[in-house]
């Protein structure tokens, strides 16, 4: 596997390094929204197998045009460990409104309901208790308006994978 190491960086407060080297094993560390201090680990053979058939599945840079409106695409491969949840929020910092769509590919064979870390979309504005959970079985894609839906990941019995991008605009 070709080593991956990005850093993903929001506000002042957030920003979090994921390493992901040869052999499998990872590192996350930094982060203010997820349950969890800073933790490694090691990447399944399956787990593995997912994320470059994923990759892979992207093709080349430019095979897929963007929307029109779109200016860029951001995406994150985000691994939650058992045990791991991600607070309620909305895919938008404050003042910054270039997100517009959600897009997220979960990497998880075999998911469920039981192995908890359902996706919980509130998509009810008269009721802000009601959400929608979505199992992040392994193929399903998720698409959502980023400044419209508080969405959550509730916690995950197993090494839950999934790759979330965003489409983004020129701010004006």
């Amino acid at each position: 596997m070709v080593p991956i190491k990005y850093r993903v960086v929001g506000e002042e407060d957030y920003a979090f390094d994921v390493e992901i080297g040869e052999t499998g094993e990872y590192r996350v560390s930094g982060g203010t929204y997820t349950s969890q201090p800073p933790h490694t680990g090691r990447l399944s053979g399956e787990q593995e197998a997912e994320l470059l058939a994923a990759v892979g599945a992207l093709g080349a840079p430019g095979a897929h045009p963007m929307p029109r409106e779109a200016a860029a695409f951001e995406a994150h491969l985000a691994i939650y460990p058992p045990g791991t949840y991600y607070h309620r929020h909305i895919d938008q910092f404050i003042g910054i409104g270039t997100r517009r769509v959600t897009c997220t590919l979960y990497l998880n064979e075999d998911w469920q309901a039981a192995d908890g870390g359902q996706l919980r979309i509130y998509t009810d504005p008269d009721d802000p208790q009601y959400g929608e959970d979505i199992l992040p079985l392994g193929g399903t894609l998720v698409t959502f308006l980023s400044a419209r839906f508080l969405h959550e990941v509730l916690p995950a019995r197993r090494s839950r994978m999934s790759i979330t991008g965003w489409f983004r605009t020129r701010e004006i």
